[in-house]
C-alpha cells in the first residue's frame, strides 16, 4: 500500500528552457541563489557547442528571452543545431534534482519516509542522474532510475509508438500505462512532477496525482496550490514545490483508498478478499469506519494506528477493514444501527468487531484513545481483551452476535402496507386536510425546541437541518394560504417565518459561516453559533446552498431567499456559491467532498483544528492598518485577548486561547467605529469588503486544510439544485448584489453554466450507460461501488431543477430515466418508500430505510417531491405510477 513516486517525467525542451529563464531572467548574473554551475553550463554550452563568442552570450540570453520567450525557440530559429541529449545531461541533472532537493533534509526525510518505493523517469543518462543523486546523498531513497528514451523505445516495440516517432514525442495515456507497468505502481498511488502541461494532462488521464510546475498558471490561481484543467495541483517553480512536499504527502496519505502511507496495519478496503482472508486465517474483522476530514478519526490513527505496538495486536488477532462512509453509506448504516442499539449513540471513528464467516457484529464503539484515560479503556486494552475472549468463549460471542442480528432484522423490518384496493384511489389516500394537518404538527412539535433568543432548535452543538427551516416555511405558507384563523393552540404564519427567517440570520452572521470565503462549516459548538467545527462539508450540513430541501429537492439559502430581505441574504447566497465555484469544483465542473477542520500551526509545527481561520488581533492589525482593524474589529468581535469566550462550550480545551473567530457581532449602523470614522454605509460595506478580501489572501498563504477530492453523486445532486434554483431566483431580486467579496458578483447565468457543467461530469464519469447505473464517487476515476437511492433521488432533483431554470430538455430525459431505475432497485413494493441499497450485495446483512431528515434529507422525502413534480410535468406519461408511490 506504499505510494511509489515518480519523480520529474520526460520534459519538453523549449519548456525546460522556458522554465530556467523564468527563474534566471532577473538572477542569471546577479543571484547566487541559482548555483554556480548551473550559470557556467549554460555559458559553456553556448560558447564550446554553439560557437557564440563569451562576450556575445549575455546580451544573446537577453535578447533570446525578450524577443522568442524560450532560448531553445531562439537558437533554433537562429539556425543552430542543438544537441538535446547533452545540454539535457548538464543542466536537467544540476538544476531540476538540486534545486528540488539539494540541502533539503525537510523534503528528503519526507521522501525517505512517506515513499519507499521511489522512482525517477528521467531523459538524462541514468549514469549521470545516478551519480548528481550520489553527491546528494541520495542514492538510497530510489529503488531505480529510468531513462525515457528506453521507455520510448520499449512502447515502439510494443507498438504504442511508430518507428519514426521522435523520442521527445507527445506523451500519450498508454506509455504512462507502460511506465505505470514497468515499475509496478499504481497509478492512484503514483506522484508525477513536472513543467510540461501536455504531459501532465496525460498524465492526469491515467488517474496519476499530478503536479505542474507552471509559474505563469500559478500566478492565475488565487489561491495558489488549487487544481487546475490536467492537473491536481499547481506551483509556480520547483522552489515552492520544494516547501510543499511535507504537506504534499500528509495529504495525499489520507486519500489513498482512506489508509495512510506508512502505516503499520494490514487494511483491506471492504471486500470478499478481506472476507476470505478472515475465513481462511479464522480470525475475527476489526471495521473501522470514518471519513477523510473527521476530525477524531484523525486522533485515532494518530494514536492508534500509527503505533507500531498497537498495529502489531491487531495484525496478529485481526482482519483489519477500513472504510470510507461517505463511499460505503450502505455498510455504515448497517453497523451503526448496531453500535447505537449496543451503547446509545455512535458517531465516527467506528469501531466494531465482526464474526468470520458471516459479518456479525458482537462488540463495538467509535473513538478509543490510545492510553487509558478519563475512566476509558484503551485501544490496545480492548483489541487484547476481544482477542482473549474470541479464543476462550467464541462460541458465545457468536451467538451472541446471531441474537443480535435477528433482533436488528426485526426492529429495523417494515410493517406491510395496507392492500392498496383498500383506497378508492390514490388521491384518496393522500387526503389534503390530513397532509396538511401532518405539516403543522411537525411544526408545532419544532418549535418547542425552538431558541427565541439566539435562533435554531434545542441547545448547542447546532446544527443548521436544513429540511427543519423548509418545513416552518411550508407550514408558515400553508397556513397564510390557507387564510384561516390560527386556534389559541396553533401557531401564527408569522411566528413561523420568524422563526425561521431569525435561525438563517443567526446562522448568517455567526462564526459557523465564513466571513472572509463564504461557505458553511459544519455545526456550532455553542449556542450562540460562534465557534465552529470547522470541517466544510458539500452536503446541506452547514453548506445550506447546498443543502437540498426534504420538501421540493431545493436548495436552503436559495430557496429562502425569496423571502427575506435580498440586501442581506441574497449576499449569503453569491458568498455560499462563488465559495463551492472557487474551492470546492473539480476542472471539469464536478463538486468536491469536504475541508478537513485541521490544518498546520505554522507557529507549534503541529495540526490543530480552525488554525487556516482564526485570526490574532494583532495579525488583523498588521494586515489591514489600524484604522480600519478598528472598523473592521468593532463589525467582527475582534478582541485583543481573543473573543472564543462566550460560552463554556466554546472552548473548553482553551485551543483558541488569543485568537478569534470572526463573528458579526453588530449591524453596520451599529458599530461605534463606523459612526466615528463618518462613514456611510455603503462606504463602510465596500470598506469591509476590501477588509475581508485583504485577510482573504493573506489566509491563502497558510496551510491549507486537506482537501476531500471525492465527487459523489449524491452531493453533486444537491449542488446542481442549489445553482439551478440560484439562476431562476436571483434576477429577480433587486438590486442586484455588487462585488463585495467575498461575492464576486457574478451573473445569473454563471450559476446555471456551473449547474450544467456538474451535471455533464456526473454524467460523463458516474453514469455507467451500458448498464443504466449511477456510481456512488469519482477520485481520479469511477467508484466500483454502483450508486444508493440517495444518489439517484439528489441527483433526480437537481437534474429537474436544472430542467426547470432552462437548461434543456435533455436533463429532464435522463431525470426520468433515473427515476426508472431507482423505482426498480430501491423500491419497497411491500410498504413502500425507499431501500438505501439495491440488495444486491450479499455482504450487507440488513436492508434499511432511512426514515428522518437530519443532515441530508432521506431518499424517500425526496423521492416523494420527485414523483409530485414528474406527475406534474409528464401529464401524459407515467403518472399513474407516480402517484400510486406517492400514496
Amino acid at each position: 500500500m506504499v505510494a511509489p513516486v515518480l519523480l520529474d517525467s520526460p520534459l519538453a525542451f523549449e519548456r525546460e528552457f522556458e522554465h530556467i529563464l523564468i527563474d534566471l531572467d532577473d538572477t542569471l548574473y546577479r543571484n547566487e541563489e541559482i548555483p554556480q554551475i548551473v550559470r557556467q553550463n549554460i555559458q559553456d554550452y553556448m560558447v564550446a557547442k554553439l560557437g557564440i563568442p563569451q562576450d556575445q552570450v549575455q546580451q544573446l540570453t537577453q535578447e533570446l528571452y525578450l524577443a522568442h520567450g524560450t532560448t531553445m525557440a531562439g537558437l533554433t530559429a537562429r539556425g543552430y543545431s542543438i544537441d538535446f541529449d547533452d545540454w539535457h545531461v548538464h543542466v536537467h541533472g544540476s538544476l531540476d534534482y538540486q534545486r528540488l532537493l539539494h540541502s533539503q533534509p525537510a523534503t528528503r526525510q519526507a521522501l525517505q519516509e512517506m515513499c519507499v518505493q521511489q522512482h525517477i523517469l528521467t531523459n538524462a543518462d541514468a549514469k549521470h542522474t545516478a551519480a548528481c543523486l550520489t553527491q546528494m546523498g541520495l542514492t538510497g531513497c530510489f529503488q531505480s532510475i529510468w531513462c525515457f528514451e528506453n521507455v520510448m523505445d520499449l512502447a515502439r516495440s510494443k507498438g504504442l509508438l511508430t518507428p519514426s516517432t521522435p523520442v521527445m514525442c507527445k506523451p500519450s495515456k498508454q506509455v504512462y500505462e507502460l511506465v505505470m507497468e514497468q515499475l509496478g505502481a499504481q497509478p492512484r498511488n503514483t506522484l508525477f512532477i513536472d513543467d510540461s502541461p501536455r504531459n501532465v494532462a496525460a498524465a492526469h488521464e491515467l488517474g496519476i496525482f499530478t503536479v505542474l510546475v507552471s509559474p505563469a498558471l500559478a500566478a492565475q490561481q488565487q489561491p495558489q496550490h488549487q487544481p487546475v484543467a490536467g492537473a491536481d495541483l499547481v506551483v509556480s517553480s520547483f522552489t515552492q514545490l520544494r516547501e510543499l512536499l511535507p504537506q504534499l504527502f500528509e495529504q495525499r496519505k489520507q486519500q489513498l483508498e482512506g489508509v495512510p502511507a506508512g502505516v503499520p496495519v494490514e487494511w483491506y478496503p471492504w471486500g470478499e478478499e478481506a472476507f476470505e482472508a478472515a475465513r481462511q486465517q479464522d480470525k475475527p474483522i476489526f471495521l473501522s469506519v470514518g471519513y477523510a476530514t473527521c476530525h477524531w478519526c484523525h486522533v485515532m490513527e494518530h494514536e492508534s494506528f500509527e503505533s507500531e505496538e498497537t498495529a502489531a495486536i491487531m495484525n496478529k488477532h485481526f482482519i483489519n477493514i477500513k472504510v470510507d462512509r461517505e463511499e460505503r453509506p450502505d455498510v455504515d448504516r448497517v453497523y451503526m444501527t448496531f453500535v447505537q442499539a449496543l451503547t446509545g449513540g455512535g458517531g465516527w471513528p467506528m469501531s466494531v468487531w465482526l464474526t468470520p464467516g458471516e459479518l456479525k457484529p458482537f462488540y463495538g464503539g467509535t473513538y478509543y484513545p490510545g492510553t487509558d484515560q478519563y475512566g476509558m479503556p484503551s485501544f490496545p486494552t480492548i483489541l487484547r481483551r476481544i482477542a482473549q475472549l474470541w479464543g476462550t468463549k467464541r462460541s458465545e460471542l457468536e451467538e451472541q452476535a446471531s441474537t443480535i442480528m435477528s433482533q436488528l432484522e426485526d426492529l429495523t423490518s417494515s410493517p406491510p402496507a395496507s392492500p392498496a384496493g383498500q383506497s378508492s384511489s390514490a388521491a384518496a389516500a393522500a387526503d389534503p386536510k390530513r397532509l396538511l394537518a401532518a405539516v403543522q404538527g411537525c411544526a408545532k412539535a419544532l418549535m418547542k425546541g425552538y431558541d427565541a433568543k439566539l435562533g435554531g432548535f434545542g441547545g448547542p452543538p447546532k446544527f443548521p437541518r436544513p429540511s427543519e427551516i423548509n418545513l416552518l416555511l411550508r407550514a408558515a405558507t400553508e397556513q397564510a394560504a390557507s387564510g384561516a384563523k390560527p386556534s389559541s393552540k396553533a401557531l401564527s404564519a408569522q411566528q413561523l417565518l420568524s422563526a425561521s427567517l431569525q435561525s438563517l440570520q443567526a446562522m448568517a452572521a455567526g462564526g459557523m459561516y465564513d466571513q472572509l470565503g463564504g461557505g458553511f462549516h459544519r455545526y456550532s459548538v455553542d449556542e450562540f453559533w460562534h465557534v465552529p467545527h470547522f470541517e466544510k462539508m458539500m452536503y446541506g450540513d452547514g453548506t445550506a446552498a447546498a443543502g437540498s430541501s426534504s420538501g421540493s429537492g431545493s436548495s436552503l439559502a436559495v430557496e429562502n431567499e425569496r423571502l427575506m430581505d435580498p440586501r442581506v441574504y441574497a449576499t449569503v447566497v453569491h458568498g455560499v456559491l462563488d465559495y463551492m465555484r472557487r474551492d470546492m469544483t473539480h476542472p471539469e465542473g464536478g463538486l468536491y467532498s469536504a475541508e478537513d477542520a485541521d490544518s498546520l500551526d505554522t507557529a507549534t509545527g503541529k495540526k490543530s483544528e480552525g488554525a487556516f481561520y482564526v485570526w490574532t488581533a494583532d495579525e488583523i492589525k498588521s494586515v489591514l492598518g489600524a484604522e480600519r482593524a478598528g472598523v473592521f474589529g468593532d463589525v467582527y468581535g475582534v478582541q485583543a485577548g481573543g473573543n472564543c469566550n462566550l460560552s463554556a462550550r466554546s472552548d473548553p480545551h482553551q485551543e483558541f486561547s488569543g485568537k478569534n473567530v470572526l463573528m458579526q457581532f453588530k449591524q453596520l449602523s451599529e458599530a461605534p467605529a463606523v459612526q466615528q470614522a463618518g462613514l456611510a454605509l455603503d462606504s463602510a460595506q465596500q470598506l469591509l469588503g476590501e477588509c475581508r478580501r485583504q485577510l482573504f489572501d493573506v489566509r491563502a498563504g497558510r496551510p491549507r486544510p486537506s482537501l476531500d477530492d471525492k465527487v459523489v453523486t449524491a452531493w453533486n445532486g444537491q449542488a446542481i439544485s442549489a445553482y439551478a434554483l440560484a439562476s431562476r431566483i436571483l434576477p429577480a431580486q433587486q438590486p442586484q448584489p455588487q462585488p463585495c467579496f467575498p461575492v464576486e458578483g457574478c451573473a445569473p447565468e454563471v450559476y446555471l453554466a456551473a449547474a450544467v457543467a456538474a451535471a455533464e461530469f456526473v454524467k460523463q464519469q458516474l453514469w455507467d450507460e451500458s448498464k443504466g447505473r449511477l456510481r456512488r464517487a469519482f477520485c481520479k476515476a469511477p467508484s466500483a461501488v454502483e450508486g444508493f437511492s440517495d444518489d439517484y433521488a439528489l441527483l433526480i432533483a437537481g437534474l429537474l431543477d436544472l430542467y426547470e431554470a432552462g437548461g434543456g430538455l435533455g436533463w429532464l430525459a435522463w431525470a426520468v430515466t433515473l427515476q426508472d431505475t431507482l423505482d426498480s432497485l430501491f423500491w419497497d413494493g411491500s410498504s413502500g418508500g425507499y431501500f438505501q441499497g439495491s440488495g444486491a450485495d450479499p455482504s450487507i446483512k440488513l436492508r434499511l430505510k432511512e426514515d428522518y431528515d437530519g443532515a441530508e434529507p432521506a431518499p424517500s422525502s425526496i423521492g416523494a417531491a420527485n414523483l409530485l413534480r414528474l406527475a406534474a410535468l409528464l401529464p401524459q406519461g407515467g403518472v399513474y405510477g407516480y402517484r400510486m408511490r406517492l400514496a
